[in-house]
């Protein structure tokens, strides 16, 4: 199946495309800590104004927060765009009074609807809602792919009621991923952290299948030496995976799948004092004891872990490898960070997804060298692991 895409819109001229956009942007106090986001969405966002449509931006803003403003995104957005703010309406969704204001706008206009998940029908997914929200355009554009994994109204059900088509973002997520599942370039090392080990266990099992190795850290480590016995005190550990943990034990066995062979322990009250190296062996043992964590992966695991990337021609990795926000936990990450982006860009192909991933990485001053990072970590997982995205399938209807 072919994704449509905005080359099937044909004449876009004065028509009114409702556009999804993902303006969940870190904030502190009102003030945008990171608008790489808004960025990744203009550049559809001008296509469509050049084709002389008028646009309908829809957003959301921090997960389950109801009472959140758009104001501080649009503002962005305005000094993005050189200065031409788009204009948020507060009139809710659903007035005659919005539908009046949609209906007129002109060509090259763009407004932008208020926090969406104000409204209960958005995350239920209500078609009534995905109805209403319709009836203010004639087209829309899916170019949220960081929402893409959510069954919700603007993301799912609308595109049931108009023409929909991906948007210049999503278009690239997905042709990225699929090169990733389907024709990388050997080998392909997977550099996989973080704590849930649930959403990454299907990625794992599908990447091993054509990796020539997956790299594990964090949490999905400790949640792996709980679940086999070792002794790792007041580690973070995901309890409800052990099912999932016994999945990848087997899949290890066939050689896929690395361990660290040692990590930095400490008391996390400490705030980074009196941590030591521990080293971890193939059978059960206590790593450490109360009040000591495990919260990095040790040298001789980063020296491993770099001469495997140093190997590949295609690199992915989502989830950090310890503490990020402490250091010096954070040490193991920024260093296969720096690993990743040194060979990205040329020597091999480099995606990166996840929002810690991407922390660990702007640490470095190298994000740039990155041949990918996508705009969302958990909805990388869902395509990575298999998973039908509700916001995609829409997208690859042949017909409206």
């Amino acid at each position: 199946m072919q994704l449509r895409t905005l080359a099937h819109l044909g004449d876009s001229r004065g028509k009114r495309v409702l556009l999804r956009v993902d303006w969940n942007v870190p904030m502190e106090r009102s003030r945008i800590v990171d608008d790489t986001k808004i960025r990744l969405s203009l550049p559809t966002l001008a296509a469509l104004r050049a084709s002389g449509a008028a646009v309908i931006v829809v957003s959301h803003l921090r997960e389950g927060a109801t009472g959140d403003t758009l104001a501080p995104a649009v503002r962005a957005a305005g000094r993005l765009l050189g200065g031409r703010r788009p204009t948020l309406v507060r009139t809710a969704v659903g007035s005659p009074t919005l539908l009046r204001v949609c209906r007129a706008l002109r060509p090259g206009a763009v407004l932008v609807l208020e926090n969406i998940r104000r409204y209960p029908g958005e995350e239920r997914n209500e078609r009534a809602f995905a109805r209403t929200l319709a009836a203010l355009a004639d087209v829309y554009v899916n170019d949220a792919f960081a929402a893409c994994h959510r069954r919700h109204a603007s993301v799912a059900a609308v595109a049931d009621y108009l023409p929909a088509v991906a948007g210049l973002l999503l278009q690239r997520e997905v042709e990225v991923l699929q090169r990733v599942l389907e024709q990388p370039a050997h080998p392909m090392i997977a550099l996989m952290g973080g704590a849930k080990i649930a959403t990454k266990a299907p990625v794992i099992d599908r990447l091993r299948r054509s990796a020539s190795a997956v790299l594990l850290g964090g949490g999905l480590a400790n949640t792996v030496w709980a679940v086999r016995g070792y002794g790792i005190g007041a580690s973070l550990v995901d309890s409800d995976a052990a099912p999932v943990v016994r999945q990848l034990l087997r899949a290890r066995r066939h050689g896929a799948v690395r361990m660290p062979v040692d990590v930095v322990v400490g008391d996390p009250s400490a705030r980074g004092r009196g941590h030591r190296v521990v080293p971890v062996g193939p059978r059960p043992h206590v790593i450490c004891e109360r009040p000591e964590a495990v919260l990095d992966i040790g040298p001789a695991t980063i020296r491993a872990y770099s001469a495997e990337l140093r190997t590949a021609a295609t690199m992915v990795w989502n989830g950090p490898m310890g503490w990020l926000e402490c250091s010096p936990f954070h040490y193991g990450s920024v260093m296969l960070a720096r690993v990743i982006a040194s060979r990205a860009s040329g020597r091999a192909f480099g995606v990166v997804g996840g929002g810690e991933t991407l922390a660990a990485l702007q640490q470095t001053q190298m994000a740039q060298y990155i041949d990918h990072v996508s705009s969302g970590g958990g909805a990388m997982l869902a395509f990575l692991g298999g998973e039908a995205l509700p916001g995609l399938l829409p997208l690859y209807r042949t017909g409206a």
